[in-house]
């Protein structure tokens, strides 16, 4: 009998054990990657790149691309068990080092002419639907715009671990140029990024 509980109680502090770091590793997976300032020393502009500091939508921070690959490592390690959100991002960057410091040199200019939304989908919590959300900026040179990021977002139910009832949807759309997003309960559940019918 005795052996029993003690098999038992062991079974139950693995069990707890597994439990503990899984919800570890879910709460801190999107954390961002602290960049140091040594890091974004520079001499001259074409030594400065972008590092990725998050698992989801991000365009990065500016370092020295000596270290490039340091960050990269980091990032995929904590990123390997990520299962939140993820956008196909379209970063446009102007990358400077000034004062021998990496910085994206990109002055924002914020007005709705210089944002765009599609919505693929509509606004419908019974399919699955993405929008596609870009913002503009203006550089330097007189009449000059490039699309400095642009994000795809799809409608998605979040984990059992995020959503233990299994009806949260996320539900992206336009309202003219705006991007927005609402946190809908549907009725029945939520599966691959739609209510259940």
């Amino acid at each position: 009998m005795k052996r029993i509980i003690n098999v038992g109680l062991i079974l139950a502090l693995l069990l707890l054990i597994i439990l503990l770091n899984s919800c570890k590793s879910q709460v801190d997976l999107d954390n961002v990657i602290t960049v140091e300032t040594k890091d974004q020393y520079c001499n001259e502009d074409s030594e400065c790149v972008m590092a990725m500091v998050k698992c989801s939508c991000d365009c990065g921070v500016p370092i020295n691309k000596i270290h490039w690959q340091r960050y990269l490592d980091m990032q995929e390690e904590k990123c390997k068990s990520y299962e939140g959100i993820m956008c196909k991002m379209d970063c446009r960057t102007n990358l400077k080092c000034i004062n021998n410091f990496c910085v994206n040199n990109k002055p924002q200019i914020s007005s709705d002419k210089n944002k765009t939304c599609e919505d693929f989908g509509g606004k419908d919590y019974y399919s699955k639907g993405q929008v596609k959300a870009c913002d503009f900026t203006t550089f330097e040179e007189p009449g000059a715009t490039s699309p400095i990021g642009c994000a795809l977002h799809e409608d998605f139910c979040p984990t059992e671990f995020d959503d233990p009832t299994g009806k949260e949807l996320y539900e992206y759309y336009c309202e003219g140029n705006e991007f927005k997003s609402e946190k809908y309960t549907c009725p029945n559940g939520c599966r691959n990024g739609a209510c259940i019918k």
